[in-house]
């Protein structure tokens, strides 16, 4: 049986999709058979930082799947250059028609059950994993891909103002999942900033220590610290199909621990 992993953010800029695509990546490089899908439809990152190989009007969207039920799964599903990894996309919703409208309860219910549909014929596809590239913050569509996820995993920069509001949306979001089924859900520290001296180390691990009771008393386990590093932000600003990259070895290091920690939870190793 498959594994899904959602991975979302309080708020955009903490790196989401970057850890998605990470996550996704080191499976499939593992020998997982793996499908990264961006389920954010209402700022979908993936289409941008990995351009697909096609046109995207001849294209089909994870957006037309939830929509329509006349679409099969395996209809918008597309490679990547990486062996085992494949990919789903959103489309750019267009200002007007989706940007600014309101859906209702009974559509997000409706889709809901389409995705899980889509999980149950990714599983019979053969995937071993799905990754979710979650919408950011609180809401229908964040909530839905939550109950969908196995693990879940909040990518959190470790700033003030981020951090603060990070606290009131877990309680929130897991007070809403709570009992809906078993979870595994970790929290990562995504860019931390490499200190180059003993008190701004200081400063660093007294904010860590201060927050991560926090944000664990809420259930998450802490999964890894991914340092800031600046190869990979400036690669990010390439126009190279990023997903084929080779991670950074002080990226690529704290990617695995949380795999590690994932597979052990899980029960898969």
């Amino acid at each position: 049986m498959g594994h899904t992993i959602t991975v979302y953010s309080t708020r955009g800029g903490s790196g989401k999709t970057i850890t998605s695509m990470s996550i996704a990546r080191t499976l499939a490089t593992r020998g997982y058979k793996t499908i990264l899908v961006d389920v954010d439809i209402e700022a979908p990152s993936l289409i941008h930082l990995v351009p697909p190989h096609i046109n995207p009007k001849d294209m089909k969207f994870w957006t037309q799947y939830i929509d329509d039920s006349s679409f099969h799964i395996s209809d918008v599903i597309y490679a990547s250059r990486v062996e085992n990894l494949s990919l789903v996309y959103s489309n750019t919703p267009e200002m007007g028609k989706h940007f600014l409208q309101t859906r209702q309860r009974v559509w997000w219910e409706s889709a809901l059950k389409r995705e899980l549909i889509a999980q149950q014929d990714l599983y019979n596809l053969g995937y071993d994993f799905i990754i979710l590239d979650n919408q950011s913050g609180t809401s229908m569509n964040s909530v839905n891909n939550m109950i969908l996820a196995d693990t879940s995993v909040l990518v959190v920069r470790p700033a003030n103002y981020g951090v603060d509001a990070t606290e009131s949306f877990i309680e929130e979001m897991y007070r809403v999942l709570k009992g809906i089924k078993p979870r595994n859900d970790f929290y990562i520290w995504n860019q931390v900033i490499k200190t180059e001296n003993d008190d701004e180390e200081k400063i660093l691990r007294e904010f860590l220590n201060r927050y991560d009771p926090r944000i664990k008393k809420s259930g998450l386990t802490l999964g890894c610290e991914i340092p800031f590093d600046r190869v990979l932000n400036l690669f990010l600003l390439s126009a190279t199909d990023q997903i084929s990259f080779d991670l950074p070895a002080d990226v690529q290091k704290p990617i695995n621990q949380l795999i590690d920690k994932i597979l052990e939870k899980s029960g898969q190793i």
